[in-house]
């Protein structure tokens, strides 16, 4: 009796202090154009105690009880303060560009890349980082911050890959706006589907990612955050032209409704490609015709207090043609038998929509549910042999957020589900299956002022088709000074693997394609950290950073191309694992001049043949290195990247056509880029040029003489198969 009279007064005790503090929730955001401030500061005096915003830019914070005033700042803005008493509405705070202290002047430079601030090793691509290049799309969005590699996965189909921590981009988890999006059957030619224009900003993680998303994040994640109707520019318009007669048009038109209630925003994209390109001169595309129509078109509605909502639909249809030059020109309803082509025609369809729940007197408490439902066809024909794709998702996840106590301890907890009717068919094998997948997860977030930070999460999910996952995650941060931060994480993943989708080399080439056993799913555990350290050299900003992950696959679907007539699947346990380092320099000589080195080293193995090697296509080391350099005043903004690619093991393969044994190690190559542009009121104009080096690999596909031979394949692709490139761009901004 005694026991459970003490927690009642305890609850109570609770209960009272909780409603006593007052707690604060809003965003920062530029008074000139509505841009989202993340990483500003928020802090109460005189104890200085405080919070910093979020990748949205949002702060939630508890007043202490001897708060004198409510501090807003960040780097290059003027200070704005609050006074006692505060409105418990929710708060939205502008703060405006530059600082005045004494008739001096000093004004400061938002990175175009940000580090993030939470437990996680994170950073953020902003609109300022996108534009540092052409950006046409998500696989060109990782070109000059080496956050991630992107590289081509085959000579015929144009397809690209990304890699994180060495590992393929299957093992990303990739999101718009919190929301699953490129997995499954978007996996080959997804990178390509979501336009740069229509970005806002990029978050990329290292390591498993938040149980909020899902299980499916073993390498890392990363979110793409669409342009929002109530921030973004009112007309934006961009076009892009390349020396190959690539063309692209990008249109976007927000607006905001009387009564500041309801916003809306259609985004559009465009862009075709049909250039005869064969510089090395072997009868086939060195980059395949295309041809790509993708819209957004989406609403939102804010009460201001208790209720907000958005709704969107997507659609994208694309075409892809690729293949030996003489088979697009022979005349139309003829087709030949001995000519190689390739054509893959992708229909997608997607509706999603968010509804949020507010308490107007408890900002830091929600309710909010995520929905999105997705239709994806894909049809194509590899040679003589047809491919056909399905893929129909449907996801929910219902989530509730709140404190105990104060804000220091936030927590999460939510309940999903996840709907997969997936299936393929190329030649004679047909793999098909339909997921259900029902979960539910919680996560704690605690914080102690600036120096320490815990986001501890667990989730269960039942599969319909493999069984039980349980998903433990933890990430951890610690600050012991104010310009040294050490992190580290750790925790499981899974995921389900689709063989073809995933894997587009193998459908261009004469193997024999053997599926020896039934499939299981993949499973990983990954632990790494980081550090990074802020100093000055000779008064200027500089810092290093670094970090390392070890990630072991309990189970991995290895695609053994290791016999050079055929390629297999099958299950590989306890036989794989990876080790990847990165170690990254910035510094700030200069106003407006920012210069970085990157290096990284990977080392990723798998068991071939009964021994541990390294995985074919994936370079032991890379490095980067990139300039920056813009002068504000005047509208020019420069940028150079130079890339070094160092060697990655080739699979023993043969010449057809010499007999001869070809290399098994690749080169080392660079690859070198530069941007310039120049910002003249609304317009904003620019050129630049790819692998300016004109490095180019010569013989990309073997046996490209006779396509329908036994030693035709297109996958030994380690480096870039066109030369140099130049294009030429503009924008066009009505804020």
């Amino acid at each position: 009796m005694k026991s459970i009279i003490s927690i009642l007064i305890l609850s109570l005790g609770i209960t009272s202090i909780s409603h006593a503090q007052q707690v604060l929730r809003g965003v920062v955001q530029c008074a000139d154009d509505g841009e989202l401030l993340t990483g500003s500061n928020a802090y109460f005096l005189p104890d200085l105690q405080g919070t910093t915003t979020n990748a949205n830019g949002e702060f939630l914070i508890t007043v202490p009880d001897n708060a004198t005033a409510l501090v807003f700042s960040f780097i290059g803005y003027k200070n704005d303060t609050l006074f006692p008493p505060f409105s418990s509405e929710y708060l939205k705070v502008k703060l405006k560009h530059g600082k005045t202290l004494d008739n001096v002047t000093v004004t400061g430079e938002k990175d175009a890349v940000a580090r993030g601030n939470g437990a996680q090793i994170s950073s953020i691509i902003n609109e300022a980082g996108l534009q540092k290049s052409a950006c046409c799309n998500l696989s060109e969005s990782f070109e000059t911050n080496g956050l991630a590699d992107v590289s081509y996965a085959d000579g015929v189909t144009g397809s690209k890959q990304i890699r994180l921590l060495g590992l393929d981009g299957r093992y990303v988890a990739i999101t718009a706006e919190n929301i699953p999006a490129l997995r499954g059957l978007a996996n080959s030619f997804g990178l390509a589907y979501i336009p740069g224009p229509f970005i806002e900003s990029i978050q990329v993680s290292k390591g498993p990612g938040s149980v909020a998303t899902g299980y499916e994040s073993m390498s890392g994640a990363i979110n793409v955050e669409y342009k929002k109707p109530w921030n973004a520019e009112r007309l934006y318009l961009n076009g892009y032209f390349n020396m190959m007669t690539r063309s692209e048009l990008n249109l976007a038109v927000a607006h905001r409704l009387p009564g500041e209630k309801w916003s809306t925003m259609t985004q559009l994209h465009g862009s075709i490609f049909r250039f005869q390109n064969d510089r090395n001169r072997d009868g086939f595309l060195d980059i395949p015709w295309f041809r790509q129509f993708n819209g957004v078109h989406r609403w939102k509605y804010e009460s201001g207090k208790k209720f907000e909502f958005q709704l969107g639909v997507k659609a994208l249809l694309e075409n892809r043609e690729g293949g030996q030059g003489d088979y697009f020109r022979q005349p139309k309803g003829q087709n030949n038998p001995a000519l190689y082509g390739v054509t893959v025609n992708t229909n997608r369809f997607e509706g999603f929509g968010k509804f949020g729940f507010l308490w107007p007197t408890k900002p830091y408490k929600s309710i909010g549910l995520i929905g999105n439902v997705m239709y994806h066809d894909q049809i194509g024909r590899f040679g003589q042999s047809d491919y056909y794709g399905r893929q129909r998702t449907a996801y929910v996840n219902g989530l509730m957020q709140s404190i105990i106590v104060h804000t220091n301890h936030i927590w999460k907890a939510g309940i999903t589900m996840m709907y997969d009717d997936i299936g393929e068919r190329f030649r004679d094998t047909a793999l098909s299956r339909t997921e259900i997948v029902p979960g539910a997860w919680f996560e704690y977030n605690y914080k102690y002022l600036e120096r320490f930070s815990l986001v501890a999460g667990v989730r269960y999910d039942f599969n319909s088709v493999y069984g039980h996952f349980f998903t433990p995650r933890l990430h951890l941060k610690y600050t012991p000074l104010e310009t040294l931060t050490l992190r580290a994480s750790g925790g499981r993943g899974y995921r389900t693997a689709n063989v073809f989708a995933e894997n587009p080399a193998v459908l261009v080439s004469s193997r024999k394609m053997k599926v020896i056993e039934p499939l299981k799913a993949e499973e990983s555990w990954n632990v790494g950290g980081g550090i990074c350290y802020g100093f000055k050299i000779g008064g200027k900003d500089a810092d290093i950073s670094g970090d390392y992950f070890f990630t072991h696959f309990v189970n991995k679907v290895l695609v053994d191309m290791e016999n050079q007539s055929e390629v297999t699947f099958y299950n590989l346990r306890n036989g794989a694992n990876s080790h990847a380092a990165q170690l990254e320099f910035l510094v700030k000589p200069e106003r407006g001049l920012e210069l970085k080195v990157i290096g990284k080293y990977n080392r990723v193995m798998a068991m071939f043949d009964g021994r541990m090697q390294q995985v074919p296509y994936v370079p032991v080391w890379r490095g980067l290195f990139n300039a920056s350099y813009d002068l504000k005043k005047h509208g020019w903004k420069f940028d150079i990247t130079l890339q070094v690619n160092g060697t990655s093991r080739l699979p023993a393969m043969t010449d057809p056509e010499t007999g001869l044994a070809l290399s098994e190690k690749s080169p080392v190559f660079p690859s070198l880029f530069a941007h310039i542009s120049k910002s003249i009121k609304k317009w904003e104009i620019y050129a630049g040029g790819e692998n300016i080096n004109d490095f180019r690999q010569k013989n990309p596909i073997i046996g490209a003489s006779d396509p329908y031979g036994p030693g035709f394949d297109a996958s030994r692709v380690w480096g870039p198969i066109f030369g140099a490139m130049a294009y030429v761009g503009f924008r066009y901004k009505i804020d």
